[in-house]
């Protein structure tokens, strides 16, 4: 008799993840991020720096730039996820990494929004 193996599915929705903690706080980081990001653009003098959200921004308005987000953040996730499976270390340099970059773009912006409110 052979033994069935769980699904992929199965795996992802009902068992541990490794990194769970990296991958939250890097959701979590990416979340302030598209917040700040959209509480930011309607005052005067302040654009999306990324030319790819910019332009998506441009086209599809609030939302494509919120699915465009979601994308990019979900596709290091499940990067960061397929990567863990061989070398967990190397997963964890990742997230870390894109957690780092991430949170130093909402310094950048909130240090923006800082000197625009003070000047006003």
């Amino acid at each position: 008799m052979r033994k069935s193996h769980p699904s992929i599915l199965k795996r992802v929705l009902f068992s541990d993840l490794p990194l769970e903690h990296e991958t939250a706080l890097f959701l979590m980081v990416s979340a302030v991020d598209f917040g700040i990001t959209v509480f930011a653009l309607p005052r005067a003098g302040f654009r999306e720096a990324n030319p790819i959200a910019a332009g998506v921004l441009q086209i599809w308005g609030v939302r494509g730039l919120l699915h465009f987000k979601f994308f990019a953040t979900g596709l290091v996730c499940l990067l960061a996820q397929a990567i863990a499976r061989r070398r967990i270390g190397y997963a964890r340099f990742v997230l870390n990494l894109a957690t780092l970059c991430t949170a130093l773009v909402v310094v950048y912006s909130l240090s923006l929004l800082a000197r625009h409110f003070a000047g006003n």
